[in-house]
């Protein structure tokens, strides 16, 4: 049979499109089936050079997965740093961070303040209750501003209005010599020398029933002792009978100005 020029032409470009329609579905290794494939080890899908991997869909790029392993997926992109979350039905969406150090992250996903949390709150660096009402410490029924079950330590000062004891106030005579100090004037100290002294002024023993109260013992600077005495004139001088239960030594008994010896 003998074909005419116009008819060789068809017959040569009917062969070609058939050579290369073969080609592109025959490629080695073969293109992944859309509708799924028997993989077999060392199959993947990626790319084999420095490009990234590409998720389309609506011909728009959805996900982009590039070639350091940095995974960016675009509808999570604009919302500033945060967290990713999911829903139940696996959608994932972000929670941004507020900036706020004072917020913390709480159980149901939502950021809020630490006071509304734990009750306390923060006021430039200082910490505090925010909630009205008693804080325990050791206890869940605490009867006091500040209840504490349980021994407590101050490495500082400790500054009181008042100060109740219920059972007793014990010093720590190992850690330091000057342990209870009042107005850094009054002190009391315990261990090779047990002392209760003054830094000024006069030491008293003083009973505040009655209307000018009772000076029990007076210790004044000047070395003199008084008992019942505001303001002893000697060593030791009692305002008032002194009974004596065993022997008084003396060097001279003088009686008072005015006064004759009994």
């Amino acid at each position: 049979m003998k074909f005419t020029p116009p008819f060789k032409k068809i017959i040569f470009l009917s062969i070609l499109i058939i050579i290369s329609f073969h080609n592109l579905f025959s490629q080695n290794p073969i293109r992944w089936n859309v509708n799924g494939n028997t993989a077999v080890n060392g199959d993947f899908l990626g790319t084999t050079n420095n490009e990234p991997l590409v998720f389309k869909t609506n011909n728009t790029e959805v996900m982009r997965l590039k070639a350091n392993g940095e995974l960016r997926v675009n509808n999570l992109g604009g919302f500033g740093n945060g967290i990713v979350t999911t829903n139940n039905n696996g959608v994932l969406s972000t929670t941004a961070f507020p900036n706020d150090p004072t917020k913390v992250l709480t159980g149901n996903g939502t950021f809020a303040s630490f006071s509304s949390v734990g009750g306390w709150a923060f006021n430039g660096t200082k910490i505090y209750n925010a909630n009205p009402g008693f804080v325990g410490i050791g206890t869940v029924n605490p009867q006091y501003l500040f209840d504490v079950n349980g021994d407590a330590r101050v490495n500082g000062t400790l500054y009181a209005m008042g100060l109740v004891l219920a059972t007793k106030m014990e010093a720590d005579t190992v850690k330091g010599s000057s342990m209870i100090s009042v107005n850094n004037n009054l002190n009391l100290s315990a261990g090779i020398l047990n002392e209760m002294y003054t830094q000024t002024g006069d030491l008293r023993i003083q009973s505040r029933i009655g209307n000018n109260g009772n000076t029990i013992i007076s210790a004044g600077t000047n070395g003199k002792l008084g008992i019942g005495n505001f303001n002893p004139q000697y060593k030791l001088d009692v305002n008032g009978d002194v009974r004596v239960s065993g022997k008084m030594y003396t060097n001279r008994i003088v009686g008072l100005p005015g006064r004759a010896t009994a």
